[in-house]
């Protein structure tokens, strides 16, 4: 069975036998890996996720290092909002403002951890505006 979809100005035929298979390829794999934590887990060894959280005293910790080791000493180099087209291609509503870094990575508001629509940003900095909002 094929279904056709559009996104953008990208056509696509689908063959849904084959993305049956796929996902249940994929389903084995996510559970055979969840399985073998779940071994570590009882056999009391720890993942190296959980040795480095560990190692650096929380999570918070953990996270602070590993998103300052990529931050800290940056230079911004360009600020843009995210373009009509990318916002549509993200399936977003919002369009936040986006900074790039002279590493060429960019940072990108997003309303959530799981991405569900652009985001804005608080600022401390900017005499009457406390807030980059979304478009």
């Amino acid at each position: 069975m094929y279904f056709t979809m559009k996104s953008g100005n990208t056509q696509s035929i689908i063959n849904i036998n084959n993305m049956e298979l796929n996902f249940k390829e994929f389903e084995q794999e996510q559970l055979k890996k969840l399985e073998e934590l779940q071994k570590q887990k009882k056999s009391g060894k720890l993942t190296q996720f959980e040795k480095d959280v560990k190692r650096l005293g929380g999570y918070e910790n953990y996270w602070t290092d590993k998103i300052s080791k990529s931050l800290v000493g940056k230079t911004i180099t360009k600020v843009a909002y995210l373009s009509e087209d990318e916002t549509e291609d993200n399936m977003w509503y919002k369009r936040p403002c986006c900074i790039q870094l002279d590493n060429q990575y960019w940072l990108i508001p997003m309303a959530d951890d799981e991405g569900n629509d652009g985001g804005s940003v608080s600022v401390s900095f900017m005499k009457n505006l406390t807030t980059i909002p979304t478009l």
